[in-house]
Protein backbone atom coordinates (compact mmCIF):
# COMPACT_ATOMS: atom_id res chain seq x y z
CA UNK A 1 0.00 0.00 0.00
CA UNK A 2 1.32 3.54 -1.25
CA UNK A 3 1.33 6.05 1.85
CA UNK A 4 1.52 9.77 0.36
CA UNK A 5 2.37 10.88 3.48
CA UNK A 6 5.98 8.93 2.65
CA UNK A 7 6.13 10.23 -0.41
CA UNK A 8 5.41 13.63 0.62
CA UNK A 9 8.29 13.48 3.42
CA UNK A 10 11.30 11.82 1.02
CA UNK A 11 10.31 15.40 -1.22
CA UNK A 12 10.52 17.02 1.45
CA UNK A 13 13.88 15.80 2.39
CA UNK A 14 15.31 16.17 -1.42
CA UNK A 15 14.23 19.48 -1.38
CA UNK A 16 16.39 20.11 1.58
CA UNK A 17 19.15 18.78 0.37
CA UNK A 18 19.04 20.51 -2.79
CA UNK A 19 18.78 23.88 -1.12
CA UNK A 20 21.57 23.05 1.00
CA UNK A 21 24.03 21.98 -1.53
CA UNK A 22 22.58 24.83 -3.55
CA UNK A 23 23.54 27.12 -0.96
CA UNK A 24 26.96 25.81 0.05
CA UNK A 25 27.98 25.81 -4.29
CA UNK A 26 26.88 29.70 -4.03
CA UNK A 27 28.77 30.20 -1.06
CA UNK A 28 32.09 28.46 -2.40
CA UNK A 29 32.29 31.98 -4.71
CA UNK A 30 32.68 34.33 -1.93
CA UNK A 31 35.96 32.48 -0.25
CA UNK A 32 38.61 34.02 -2.51
CA UNK A 33 36.57 37.79 -1.82
CA UNK A 34 36.22 37.11 2.09
CA UNK A 35 40.65 36.34 1.76
CA UNK A 36 41.17 39.59 0.71
CA UNK A 37 38.87 41.42 2.45
CA UNK A 38 41.05 39.44 5.60
CA UNK A 39 44.05 40.52 4.29
CA UNK A 40 43.18 44.15 4.26
CA UNK A 41 41.37 44.33 7.49
CA UNK A 42 44.45 43.06 8.72
CA UNK A 43 46.94 45.80 7.09
CA UNK A 44 44.40 48.08 8.69
CA UNK A 45 44.20 46.92 12.21
CA UNK A 46 48.51 47.29 11.77
CA UNK A 47 48.48 50.57 10.86
CA UNK A 48 45.94 51.88 13.26
CA UNK A 49 48.02 49.82 16.00
CA UNK A 50 51.55 51.29 15.33
CA UNK A 51 52.92 54.27 17.61
CA UNK A 52 53.07 57.47 15.62
CA UNK A 53 56.66 59.44 15.72
CA UNK A 54 54.67 62.41 16.23
CA UNK A 55 54.46 63.02 20.25
CA UNK A 56 50.89 65.17 20.53
CA UNK A 57 51.58 65.92 24.16
CA UNK A 58 54.43 67.96 23.26
CA UNK A 59 53.95 71.33 23.84
CA UNK A 60 57.60 72.63 22.08
CA UNK A 61 56.42 72.33 18.60
CA UNK A 62 56.78 74.64 16.02
CA UNK A 63 53.96 77.08 15.57
CA UNK A 64 52.59 79.52 12.67
CA UNK A 65 51.86 82.60 13.84
CA UNK A 66 51.60 84.15 10.20
CA UNK A 67 48.91 82.06 8.73
CA UNK A 68 46.72 83.35 5.94
CA UNK A 69 43.97 81.41 5.40
CA UNK A 70 43.93 81.44 1.23
CA UNK A 71 45.33 78.12 0.33
CA UNK A 72 45.52 77.60 -3.78
CA UNK A 73 46.41 74.45 -5.38
CA UNK A 74 47.92 75.01 -8.64
CA UNK A 75 48.29 72.40 -11.35
CA UNK A 76 47.44 69.46 -9.08
CA UNK A 77 45.80 66.73 -10.31
CA UNK A 78 44.79 62.90 -8.99
CA UNK A 79 43.56 59.72 -10.53
CA UNK A 80 43.14 56.31 -9.48
CA UNK A 81 45.98 54.21 -10.15
CA UNK A 82 43.64 51.42 -12.35
CA UNK A 83 41.69 53.96 -14.54
CA UNK A 84 43.11 56.99 -16.92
Amino acid sequence: MFCWYYAYAVLQVFYGLVFTVNTLYRSIDLVPDSTKAKTGASSIFALLDRKSKIDSSDNSRMTLDNLKENIKFQHVSFNYPNRP
